[in-house]
This record gives structure tokens, C-alpha cells and sequence, in this order.
């Protein structure tokens, strides 16, 4: 059984299918680093010792941000 040269256009395909594997694992990695930062912040607003200096609309805001971060 003989096998089918890899031409230009083939290796091409290949590198660019990698190239957005790369990337998307990147951003996916990047969103996530945001993600636990953001609940981390949110956190240490509400718990910490900034509560009280935060509008009680802010407050809420936050509290709202945490639940919907903590559960995905």
C-alpha cells in the first residue's frame, strides 16, 4: 500500500489546525485565570474589611458576580 506524499497544502492545514488548538486552549486557560481572580476579589470584598465602605448596590452586585462564578 503506498502512501500519499504530504504536500505544502497539507502541512499547511495541519499547522493552522494546531495553531487554533493552541490558541484556544490559551484563552480558555486565560478566562479561567480571570474567572477564580474575579471570585477571589469578590470574596475578599465581601468578607474582608471593604464591606463597609461598599454601597449596599454594589453589595448585592458583588454578591450576585460570587454566586454566579462559585457555581460554574
Amino acid at each position: 500500500m503506498q502512501s500519499v506524499p504530504r504536500t505544502w497544502s497539507h502541512q499547511r492545514s495541519d499547522s493552522t489546525i494546531n495553531d487554533v488548538a493552541i490558541t484556544q486552549a490559551v484563552i480558555g486557560k486565560l478566562v479561567t485565570g480571570v474567572g477564580y481572580l474575579s471570585l477571589t476579589w469578590s470574596t475578599v470584598v465581601l468578607l474582608g474589611g471593604f464591606v463597609s465602605t461598599v454601597p449596599i448596590n454594589e453589595f448585592w452586585f458583588l454578591t450576585a458576580i460570587s454566586l454566579v462564578l462559585a457555581s460554574t
